[in-house]
């Protein structure tokens, strides 16, 4: 499967709150989180962390299109148990995300944006980043200095 922006425009409008709930139980399930984790834990230490109006690196773009196909495969699992396209869910959580009242919550929809969007995938890798931080420096949340809605600002 494609995540593509152009799928979320060919959806259609069907895909009710509860399909979110349930897709959220899915994304916050063991088998999603490990290997969202493992993928984090590898990849984020090759990411250049670049402004994101500068031009980006080559390994951040294979990164982005890594993750798609690391989130495509998890997604297919709960598609074909659902009986639903993917295209259904791409329209869900960009309304959702565009709603936003109340729904933001969900981290399913943030994953599911990063998969569209190569600037949502930056952010939430860099949430991932700042989270191994913390912990290889035993633990503390230690802020570090620039976050990426600063580095858009340059």
């Amino acid at each position: 499967g494609d995540c593509a922006l152009n799928m979320v425009a060919a959806a259609t409008d069907n895909v009710s709150m509860e399909l979110l709930d349930r897709l959220e139980d899915f994304f916050c399930g063991p088998e999603f989180t490990t290997s969202l984790g493992e993928f984090f834990s590898q990849v984020v230490e090759k990411l250049d962390f670049v402004p994101l109006d500068q031009e980006q690196p080559l390994m951040n773009h294979a990164a982005f299109k890594q993750y798609t196909n690391m989130v495509d495969q998890q997604l297919s699992r709960f598609l074909t148990e659902e009986g639903i396209s993917q295209q259904a869910i791409f329209a869900a959580a960009q309304r959702a995300q565009e709603d936003a009242a109340g729904s933001s919550a969900l981290a399913c929809l943030d994953y599911i944006v990063a998969c569209t969007e190569y600037e949502a995938f930056m952010e939430l890798a860099y949430d991932h980043k700042c989270v191994q931080d913390a912990e290889h420096n035993g633990g503390d949340w230690l802020p570090i200095g620039e976050s990426l809605g600063e580095l858009e600002a340059f």
